[in-house]
């Protein structure tokens, strides 16, 4: 079974996402479902700079 993982960068854009939509409730518990189940990883310095190299290809 492959690992997945996601960035804090990217919880957050779920987050945001659902909370624009208060009468979406199915979709809010599966995205509180998928965040439990995935590493969230932190959003650092070293990310940002990875993210803007690649960013510029």
């Amino acid at each position: 079974m492959a690992h997945l993982a996601i960035s804090a960068i990217t919880e957050g854009q779920l987050r945001y996402g659902v909370a624009r939509l208060p009468q979406a409730t199915r979709l809010h518990v599966l995205i509180e479902q998928f965040v439990l189940r995935v590493t969230v990883l932190p959003w650092d310095s070293d990310s940002a700079q990875q993210y803007g190299l690649l960013r510029a290809i």
